[in-house]
């Protein structure tokens, strides 16, 4: 289909024998091919191409077209990017507070044992006081 017929356009280019008419069409019709497989930037190259042998409304229209296609497409992905890096600090952040928030947990149930050790210890330490009996 479509990748079949991108090789029968850049044969047609390649052709020694093929006219300027001829190379025209084809690098416009491969330039249509690439918008098809959505790459863009080889379109742009292709419509150039044939621009630069003979400019042709078509042509002419389609590379501003694509131009202004692949310059939506790279906003898009600007903004996809920025969405994602939002995305992705805002969980560093979630894990950051959670990491935080555990953290204070352990100290706190750390410092709750620590008391419990020094109350038992107390009371071990009273048991074994010498009483001191009067007689």
């Amino acid at each position: 289909e479509y990748t079949q017929a991108k090789g029968y356009f850049e044969q047609a280019v390649q052709a020694e024998s093929a006219s300027e008419q001829l190379k025209t069409q084809a690098y416009f019709n491969l330039g249509n091919t690439l918008v098809v497989l959505n790459d863009l930037q080889g379109a742009i190259a292709q419509y150039e191409k044939s621009c630069a042998i003979k400019e042709t409304e078509p042509a002419l229209h389609n590379l501003a077209t694509v131009k202004e296609m692949l310059k939506k497409q790279e906003e898009e992905k600007k903004q996809q990017d920025k969405k994602k890096n939002e995305e992705e600090k805002k969980k560093q952040e979630q894990d950051q507070s959670k990491d935080d928030s555990d953290k204070q947990e352990n100290e706190q149930k750390n410092k709750q044992e620590q008391k419990q050790k020094n109350e038992k210890q107390r009371d071990q330490n009273k048991k074994q006081e010498p009483h001191n009996i009067y007689i």
